[in-house]
């Protein structure tokens, strides 16, 4: 069962990640009016692992250590099972992400991301 806003299964039953990125990524720029960014990380990701970092301007600093994916099992038992991983930072620390300045969680890479940018409808 297809809920209410999810891609398409228009083109057969093959589960899309960035599709589901761009999805979930128009969701919580709808919820959130304080992300600023949200980045898709595609590289070295396993096939039904969604990593996404969002960039959000009303997170309070933290410490670089604490910097921690989210981990969210979605659709468990269904042939779209997957994981959408979340890593929460500022504005500063995707600056210093970008620069090389703070190294991302292991496994993840800024290498091929693709920003997805806040829709006219998501503001």
């Amino acid at each position: 069962m297809q809920r209410r806003g999810t891609p398409t299964r228009e083109h057969g039953s093959s589960f899309d990640p960035k599709e589901w990125a761009e999805f979930y990524a128009r969701r919580h720029y709808e919820t959130d009016d304080q992300i600023k960014l949200i980045a898709y990380l595609s590289d070295q990701s396993p096939r039904t692992e969604i990593r996404l970092i969002e960039v959000n301007e009303h997170l309070p600093e933290m410490p670089d250590e604490f910097l921690e994916p989210i981990d969210f099992g979605v659709d468990h038992g269904s042939e779209y099972e997957h994981s959408l991983v979340i890593l929460d930072v500022t504005p500063d620390q995707w600056s210093r992400m970008i620069d090389g300045e703070l190294i991302l969680p292991p496994g993840w890479s800024l290498k091929d991301r693709h920003e997805i940018p806040r829709g006219k409808g998501d503001e």
